[in-house]
């Protein structure tokens, strides 16, 4: 079955844009890739989740707006200073920190003051109030403890001793002494002189305190990579993703042709089983060219395929005779992947440029063990340089019955620029691009199974035009698609 597809108007989507076009996709997707893989995306990332708890809001809010008025703490500080301004705890104070509570009880132990209250209960006696009535009182031993007395009346400590005791200030401190207003009061001074409370209260006390903080770091650092340029590009690039085809696409083979000449671990130059059975080339009957690897030329990064009239021997395959000698008069080439790749679905494409005459054809066909199934990226049409073929060879039951579906393309001169042609392979269907626009599709007669890439000239007719002629392979990358 034949159909005719047309891409009206005169040419195809810039190869160069097209190509440019891609390469930016494919860089911007390794750009995303990296990016979601970072360490500053992944930072971003647990930042974004932490500062969006609710906890931390709320540790934000309270430190923007907590206020050391509203405390605990503060109204432990107000009853401090509300113990400390009244007036018995103020005389408490003063008669601890003037010294003379330690002075007076280091006094009330002292010998002197000892000896004075002992001489004091001795005189205030029965006994010695008797003793002092008597006559010879002057001489007697109490007469020597009375004098004692009256000395030790007037030492300096004891003199303190019995003024302080006598104060309305010591006696002001000894109300207050072990207290229960003096126990809260030196538990809340114990806890005011903390270094915990100091730094508490200093810390709310700070208008400040919020920019000193780890969350207000914490929400900066979140701030420095939301507005950075990497991550603005990030995310509107994340919006659109533009990475949709490209993220299914894993490279399985590719070659640009940088070296100076053609890599055979990757191409040979012949019918894949004549190279393999007979380590030669050989053609098919009806075809009028020789296959010759000197009309494969490596030059700036492109292969080209030449065609050119010119005599020589060869083999042709003949279904009922076998192989045969042959003299040719044309030479062209091929170049395939038969020893070292094939592959069951994916995207197979080639950057090309073809140059073709009437009475010949290039070709990018795809092939599996047997001459059937086959695909049929492009063949050009012999009649015509803006025509070309597409489609594919099953054969169903196995018996020989091949089957053809082939579409004619048309739209463009390719033989004027490069164009990169395209087959998307999945189970069931067939899609052909050129420079990304979708030129083909193809849900019946769909071949399933693995194949190997093949790209070639070949001459049908005497009636060729001007030789020689080349197809310029410029790159030829295959992929799978990943599940």
């Amino acid at each position: 079955m034949a159909k005719f597809l047309g891409i009206f108007g005169s040419d195809f989507p810039s190869t160069a844009k097209y190509e440019a076009e891609q390469m930016r996709l494919a860089s911007d997707y390794k750009r995303f890739c990296e990016y979601e893989e970072s360490i500053v995306y992944k930072r971003f990332s647990e930042l974004d989740t932490l500062i969006h708890s609710g906890d931390f809001e709320k540790r934000v809010q309270k430190l923007k707006n907590e206020k050391f008025s509203d405390t605990e703490a503060y109204r432990h500080y107000n009853s401090y200073l509300a113990l400390k301004k009244s007036a018995d705890i103020k005389t408490y104070l003063r008669f601890v920190q003037s010294g003379k509570e330690a002075k007076l009880e280091s006094l009330l132990e002292s010998p002197v003051y000892l000896e004075f209250k002992e001489l004091e209960m001795i005189t205030h006696s029965s006994a010695f109030v008797a003793a002092q009535k008597k006559k010879d009182f002057k001489n007697s031993d109490e007469a020597i403890q009375l004098k004692r007395l009256h000395d030790l009346e007037k030492n300096d400590d004891v003199k303190f001793v019995k003024h302080t005791l006598m104060s309305a200030e010591y006696k002001s401190y000894s109300t207050v002494k072990n207290s229960a207003r003096l126990i809260e009061f030196q538990k809340l001074d114990q806890y005011v002189s903390s270094q915990e409370f100091i730094d508490f209260k200093s810390f709310l006390e700070d208008k400040k305190r919020f920019f000193k903080s780890q969350e207000y770091s914490l929400l900066q650092e979140y701030s420095e990579i939301e507005k950075s340029d990497d991550h603005k590009w990030f995310l509107q690039t994340k919006k659109k993703y533009p990475f949709k085809d490209i993220e299914r696409l894993q490279l399985s083979f590719d070659d640009d042709f940088d070296a100076q000449k053609l890599d055979a671990s990757r191409w040979i130059t012949g019918y894949y089983w004549g190279k393999a059975l007979l380590n030669d080339s050989y053609v098919l009957a009806g075809e009028k060219q020789n296959f010759s690897d000197k009309n494969i030329l490596s030059r700036d990064s492109v292969v080209s395929l030449v065609t050119r009239q010119e005599a020589s021997k060869g083999k042709v395959w003949d279904a009922e005779r076998g192989f045969r000698p042959v003299d040719f008069n044309y030479s062209a080439a091929i170049i395939n992947t038969g020893h070292s790749f094939r592959q069951l679905y994916g995207r197979f494409e080639a950057k090309v440029r073809l140059k073709n005459v009437p009475g010949m054809y290039h070709a990018f066909w795809m092939l599996g063990e047997k001459s059937v199934p086959q695909i049929t990226v492009f063949k050009t049409n012999p009649k015509s340089s803006k025509h070309f073929d597409c489609g594919s060879f099953t054969d169903e039951t196995g018996k020989g019955n091949v089957r053809k579906t082939a579409t004619l393309v048309k739209g463009a001169a390719f033989d004027k620029d490069y164009h990169i042609f395209t087959l998307d392979w999945t189970p069931g269907k067939l899609v052909w691009k050129i420079n990304g626009e979708v030129v083909n599709q193809q849900t019946n007669n769909v071949p399933d199974q693995p194949m190997y890439i093949a790209l070639s000239s070949h001459v049908t007719d005497d009636k060729i035009g001007s030789l020689p002629v080349e197809m310029d392979i410029d790159w030829v990358r295959c992929y799978s698609f990943k599940k």
